[in-house]
């Protein structure tokens, strides 16, 4: 029961420890995300890639640019095609809602899925010139459909860089980058170093003024879409004040599991260091041996040490007479152990060791010879043949007689 008390404080010591750490990290790694599709577009034979931001009549909602999933006159499909990680056939995704202007568009899977993982928004304000983002989609040009057929062995490519200024693009401002990323990655997501969507990566689309090719469109631009089209997602700053709620949640935890760990440790201290009892307190058991029936009835024997019982006189406490039937030489062995607990062992005798529950009734089981068996309170047995009853008592000294 002390291990198990130990073993279940430390199984909750390392909940609470896992609960606090998980809660901490971020949500994209170098090597794949739960999050990040491939976006499809069958009519150009083109390929971008997408993120999910939220839930949509609970499925998962993609985002991705107009650009990665238009058409040849630059219209915007109805569906389009996208490839999970966990899955090697297309998926389709129902387009719910578009901006031409800001180079949106959102996304509908057609069913539930729970490997896929919404990111969450940061706000506009959270972001400025020298804020450091990374982008994330996949290798490739873009252009090749070889490239998407094998999809499962491509990776998510990540480019490191920072916000270096903003600019005017249709009359909505976004943010410049400062490293370079290839077309494949339009639609996929940029992050800052906690995780959370700071905009998406986009290529110019149906303007003639940009004096830019590539870009990034704000997380507010997103976010205006998303509320348009009803869509449920997550900010950053939600999701922050999620975290510390479980983080305290977890801490609340550990220190309890700390506290229920240091008190099971004090008790087992207690255990240890029982204190003496008093001397009116004490009361000491003793152990005797009553012959009820038989050639020995009435015979009274304290066993303090060991006793023997057979019919060698020279080895035996309890001796019955040389012509006793049944009985062997040595026939059996009381003795006591450091717990203070009488133990009876059949001494390879030929007509054996018989316990019983009451005077009277046939035996309840034979001793197995050479096995030593514990006698934790009152207990009947005969030796040989019923009519040699013995009765083994424990009695505590105030009522010794």
């Amino acid at each position: 029961m002390k291990r198990i008390y130990m073993i279940l404080s430390l199984l909750l010591l390392t909940a609470a420890f896992s609960v606090i750490t998980s809660s901490c990290s971020v949500k994209i790694t170098d090597d794949g995300n739960r999050s990040i599709v491939m976006v499809k577009n069958e009519q150009l034979k083109s390929y971008g890639t997408g993120f999910a931001v939220g839930y949509d009549n609970k499925k998962a909602v993609i985002v991705t640019t107009c650009s990665t999933i238009a058409t040849a006159n630059g219209s915007v499909p109805q569906t389009a095609k996208i490839k999970l990680r966990d899955s090697e056939n297309d998926t389709t995704a129902y387009v719910i809602d578009y901006d031409i202007e800001n180079n949106i568009a959102l996304m509908r899977l057609s069913e539930d899925n729970d490997y896929i993982k919404p990111l969450h928004l940061l706000s506009e304000q959270a972001v400025n010139e020298n804020t450091n983002v990374s982008v994330y989609g996949y290798s490739g040009t873009g252009n090749l459909m070889s490239d998407f057929e094998k999809f499962s062995s491509l990776d998510i490519n990540r480019y490191n860089g920072t916000i270096i200024g903003t600019s005017d693009y249709n009359n909505h401002t976004v943010y410049l980058y400062s490293n370079e990323f290839n077309r494949a990655l339009s639609g996929g997501p940029a992050v800052d170093e906690y995780g959370s969507v700071a905009g998406m990566c986009a290529y110019a689309f149906r303007s003639e003024n940009a004096d830019f090719s590539q870009y990034i469109i704000p997380s507010g631009l997103i976010a205006e879409c998303l509320n348009k089209s009803g869509v449920e997602y997550t900010t950053a700053e939600e999701e922050s004040i999620k975290r510390i709620t479980v983080i305290v949640w977890a801490a609340e935890a550990l220190i309890f599991a700390i506290t229920a760990a240091l008190f099971i440790v004090y008790i087992l201290k207690k255990q240890k260091q029982k204190p003496e009892p008093k001397p009116e307190e004490k009361r000491r058991t003793r152990i005797f041996l009553t012959v009820l029936s038989g050639t020995l009835k009435g015979k009274r024997y304290e066993i303090t040490d060991k006793l023997l019982i057979g019919r060698d006189y020279t080895k035996c406490g309890v001796v019955y007479p040389l012509n006793e039937p049944g009985v062997s030489t040595v026939h059996c062995i009381l003795d006591i152990d450091e717990n203070g607990y009488c133990g009876l062992t059949d001494n390879n005798s030929r007509y054996g060791v018989y316990f019983y529950e009451e005077i009277g009734k046939p035996a309840a089981s034979r001793l197995e010879s050479g096995r030593r068996y514990i006698l934790k309170h009152t207990t009947l047995f005969s030796v040989a043949d019923a009519k040699n009853m013995i009765e083994v008592k424990y009695v505590t000294e105030e009522n010794v007689q």
